[in-house]
């Protein structure tokens, strides 16, 4: 307790060091903030107040004040007096995240921390417009408590019960109860809204007194800026819950003395502690090593080896058993960062057909937190390092050429995935293009690719698909003790034409070949151009270095483009390619 004493102390002390900076440094943008702040109130007020009068006016009961007006043009100047009001609130919420732009820039720019990239500014200007608009709450609590003294003191007293029991609420259900405490208190500010209007609706009738002698309109005016400051105070609460979380970085970026940490702090993530401490005979692996069909073994406890990949989001998992006729198994692990990636993976693998250069998956399953899938595996087999890959990409080319998918696969893909021959041309930079090519032979060349770009979209949409993988080179393989190679990583396959994804320094020869032993189990792979495969390969490319902004690459796979359009016959050449 004393601890906890200490730090809300220090994080008091903290936050009152950083009002202290931006006063001294942004305090006309602090002050701007807060004048925005009630007058975008006052321009609400009358936006919500005017139209009541407007059918007051219509039924004919708006008293004398409306009268010098006329019916027909007091509803006129009522109306556009309306318009008028809710447009300068709108401008005054515009204003407010302008004034924040430029205090933070102000505030950087003073203790001359640049440098910083977009990210880490945009990440400050979350900061101040956090802290100015809960200073802006403050001050809007203030003057509906000082308008409600002077014209209802009783609803001031409504006011402040209502805000204490909500903070009472959400301190119970954030900090008492094991729920998630942002998600909670984000739901708490909008319920609380809504029931803030009512019970300022329902304390007003109830301790209104019968000789007050008020006028209905000011009454009224209260009750909603009443509401209005419950809700802001009500966001400033979940913006400090906010602020105290990231309360190291806000000290970071407002104090002079204080160097910002553009490296985030390491935290264990949800996976990094799912294996911290694996168990195969227990816990979560075991049952899925069980759901697979797997059983425990009486030669002691296996051995697991673990690699992680995706940025940490996921994990591949060897169990590998003591004695050598044991089963060994191959677990693929994502979290819930990686629920996508695993569902389309999964989506693939589970239409897997014997053949299929890939271990035998035997149990898959997707939750909300995790997705896991588990595959036969082989005590002896060996990762396989990408220098040691060679020409032997090739038959995995090959090998992937023939793996087929059912039609529904390929529609559920293609609603949410544009083809290769509607994309390609469209994540081209034509001008970068042009202006990469040093030589006039080249830009005309490249004006000629542009002016045919509809003829090769028509020759991609005429060939067949296959599964693309793309970067194949670097997915993770594995070698069986048999020599051969297994692909290990699917995630993010693709549905794409004839070709995509091939080496651009393929020969025709090989091409032919691929193309010939594929139609064996792909009928329809039987009499393709071998020039429109590689048309395929170098607009897959193609589309690929322009999105990634290497044009210099771009320019030359754009030149082998214009070359297999114009092909005729496939070239005899036998050798080797550089893979």
């Amino acid at each position: 307790m004393k601890a906890k004493r200490q730090a809300l102390g220090a994080a008091a002390g903290g936050l009152a060091a950083v009002y202290g900076a931006l006063f001294r440094h942004a305090g006309v943008w602090m002050a701007a903030v807060a004048l925005l702040s009630l007058l975008s109130l006052v321009f609400l007020l009358i936006s919500l107040v005017l139209p009541w009068q407007i059918l007051a006016v219509v039924d004919g009961r708006a008293g004398a004040r409306w009268q010098w007006l006329g019916p027909d043009r007091a509803v006129t100047v009522l109306g556009l007096a309306v318009a008028l009001a809710f447009t300068l609130h709108l401008l005054c919420d515009w204003g407010m995240r302008g004034a924040c732009r430029c205090g933070v820039d102000a505030v950087l720019q003073r203790y001359r921390k640049t440098g910083l990239e977009g990210a880490y500014r945009e990440q400050a200007g979350k900061y101040f417009t956090a802290l100015a608009r809960s200073l802006a709450a403050l001050v809007l609590w203030l003057a509906v408590t000082l308008g409600q003294c002077l014209v209802l003191p009783v609803l001031a007293l409504g006011m402040h019960l209502y805000l204490a029991g909500w903070c009472l609420a959400a301190y119970w259900f954030c900090f008492r109860l094991p729920v998630a405490r942002r998600q909670a208190l984000a739901e708490l500010v909008r319920i609380g809204g809504y029931l803030g209007l009512m019970f300022m609706l329902g304390w007003t009738v109830l301790t209104y007194p019968a000789d007050a002698g008020l006028r209905l309109i000011w009454v009224i005016v209260c009750v909603i800026a009443a509401r209005q400051a419950l809700l802001q105070a009500m966001q400033s609460v979940l913006r400090y819950c906010w602020l105290w979380r990231m309360r190291q970085q806000v000290v970071q970026f407002f104090l002079p003395e204080v160097v910002p940490v553009t490296v985030g702090a390491r935290e264990v993530s949800g996976l990094q502690q799912k294996l911290l401490g694996l168990d195969a005979s227990s816990g979560w692996l075991a049952e899925v090593l069980h759901a697979a069909g797997g059983e425990s073994s009486p030669d002691g406890e296996p051995l697991i080896c673990c690699r992680m990949t995706e940025r940490g989001h996921a994990a591949y998992l060897e169990v590998l058993p003591q004695a050598s006729h044991g089963q060994a198994w191959l677990v693929r692990l994502f979290d819930a960062a990686r629920i996508a990636v695993a569902e389309h993976e999964f989506s693939l693998l589970a239409h897997a057909e014997p053949g299929w250069p890939m271990p035998a998956m035997q149990y898959q399953h997707v939750g909300k937190e995790q997705a896991v899938a588990v595959f036969d595996w082989a005590k002896d087999c060996a990762w396989l390092a990408s220098h040691c890959r060679g020409r032997e990409l090739f038959e995995l080319r090959m090998q992937l050429l023939a793996c087929s998918i059912p039609d529904d696969l390929i529609r559920s893909y293609q609603a949410t995935h544009l083809g290769l021959a509607d994309r390609w041309a469209r994540q081209l930079h034509w001008e970068n293009l042009l202006i990469n090519a040093s030589q006039p032979v080249q830009r005309r060349q490249i004006e000629i690719l542009q002016e045919r770009q509809q003829e090769v979209s028509q020759r991609l949409r005429a060939l067949p698909g296959q599964v693309v993988l793309p970067e194949l080179p670097q997915r993770r393989m594995a070698r069986r003790p048999d020599g051969s190679l297994l692909v290990v990583n699917w995630s993010r396959w693709q549905w794409a034409a004839v070709g995509s994804g091939w080496s651009l320094r393929t020969p025709m020869p090989w091409v032919s070949q691929a193309l010939a032993e594929a139609g064996r189990r792909r009928p329809e792979l039987l009499g393709i151009s071998a020039s429109d495969v590689m048309l395929a390969a170098g607009a897959h490319c193609l589309s690929a270095q322009s999105a990634g902004g290497r044009y210099a690459e771009a320019l030359k796979t754009a030149l082998l483009c214009l070359h297999w359009l114009d092909a005729e016959a496939p070239s005899t050449s036998t050798a080797v390619p550089v893979i």
